[in-house]
């Protein structure tokens, strides 16, 4: 009798820390960006202090704010690929489509961003989702499967499960 009471108790346990663990698994999984936070990234878009180049400036704002945000938000855009065959023009990240380089305020600007609406997407949805307070490495994933069926990826390396 005891035997059985042990292996009831035993099997609910597993039961509980099997069920506790995929639930925390789920809550991980990202289903996009919510609006309220996409449209938010206008007002964040004013607020960096850089003079974007003409040829930028003649573009929709949308355009302008993705190439404000990308230099506000290297530190995401470098983690994040893009899939618009950039790759090709030795793009190593979805950051190197608005910025080839920056050294403070020093900006070699890249002309990609300007009609490409992979780039565009990719940017404005990965910001979006770390404003959220989502992790690099969960973003990435989304982002893997959210585009990847579109084309050539760069080489982007993955941010690590605790970033």
């Amino acid at each position: 009798m005891k035997k059985i009471f042990f292996l009831v108790i035993t099997i609910a346990f597993i039961t509980l820390v099997g069920c506790s663990d995929k639930e925390k698994s789920e809550e991980s999984v990202i289903n996009g960006p919510s609006d309220e936070t996409v449209s938010m990234l206008s007002s964040k878009a004013k607020e960096v202090e850089i003079e974007l180049p003409s040829f930028v400036t003649d573009r929709p704002s949308l355009v302008q704010e993705n190439y404000a945000l990308s230099y506000e938000y290297t530190d995401v855009l470098q983690y994040m690929p893009c899939f618009c065959g950039c790759v090709n023009q030795g793009h190593k990240s979805n950051y190197n489509c608005f910025i080839k380089e920056h050294n403070g305020k020093n900006v070699t600007w890249d002309k990609m961003g300007l009609n490409c609406d992979i780039c565009n997407s990719i940017a404005r949805e990965s910001i979006a989702l770390y404003e959220e307070g989502n992790s690099l490495y969960d973003i990435r994933t989304y982002i893997d499967d959210k585009f990847g069926s579109y084309g050539p990826s760069t080489k982007t390396p993955m941010p690590e499960k605790t970033m």
